[in-house]
C-alpha cells in the first residue's frame, strides 16, 4: 500500500464493550459493504451493537464516525434482510 493513500476500516463494538477492527478495505464503497455483512453475520439490529468508520490519511491522522443504522438498515431491507421485531 502507497503511503500517500487513505487506509479505510471499520470498527464493530459489540454491546458497547468489545471493539473490533477490520479491514484495511481498498474504498469507503469497499468498507460500507463490509459493515453491512458484519450486521447480517452479527444480526447487529437485535443488541446495542456499534459500527464505526475509521479512516487513516496520508498524514497517519485518524477520522471516526458512526454509521447511520437507519441508512445500514434501509441497505439490509433492500438486500432481503429478514424483518424482525426490531425493524418492522
Amino acid at each position: 500500500m502507497n503511503s500517500n493513500e487513505k487506509r479505510y476500516y471499520n470498527i464493530y463494538v459489540w454491546r458497547g464493550v468489545e471493539p473490533q477492527l477490520h479491514g484495511p478495505y481498498k474504498n469507503p464503497e469497499e468498507r460500507l459493504e463490509a459493515a453491512l455483512q458484519i450486521m447480517k453475520a452479527e444480526d447487529a439490529r437485535l443488541r446495542e451493537d456499534v459500527i464505526f468508520t475509521l479512516t487513516i490519511d496520508a498524514e497517519g491522522e485518524p477520522e471516526v464516525f458512526p454509521y447511520a443504522f437507519a441508512e445500514l438498515d434501509a441497505r439490509l431491507d433492500a438486500e432481503g434482510h429478514p424483518e424482525t421485531e426490531s425493524n418492522k
